[in-house]
């Protein structure tokens, strides 16, 4: 595995195991690891927005659920990521996003 350093977070330039997501019953979002992905840890997000308004390509939002400590997570669409980092670059909040890259 490589691994960059990017300030405090990791960017992951591999193939990681499936997250096991909490969705309270319902069937956890497939993502394509075969394309770049940002994976957002939603105890960490507080939900400012910030990494929404910095997707070019929009694929992140806010989502509706709460997280355990009152916020609504950032979520991610499923597809679309180009792997720019801008999300991880604007946000505030150590290890809430990473943004996964495979390799070729």
């Amino acid at each position: 595995m490589l691994y960059y350093n990017f300030t405090c977070l990791i960017v992951r330039q591999s193939f990681q195991k499936k997250s096991n997501l909490k969705n309270k019953g319902k069937r956890p979002m497939e993502i394509d690891k075969t394309k770049p992905y940002p994976l957002i840890n939603a105890l960490e997000c507080k939900s400012c927005g910030r990494c929404v308004e910095a997707c070019p390509k929009k694929v992140l939002s806010i989502g509706t659920e709460l997280n355990q400590r009152g916020y609504r997570a950032a979520v991610y669409a499923g597809e679309g990521c180009i792997g720019c980092a801008s999300c991880f670059y604007t946000c505030p909040e150590p290890y809430a996003i990473e943004v996964h890259i495979p390799t070729k």
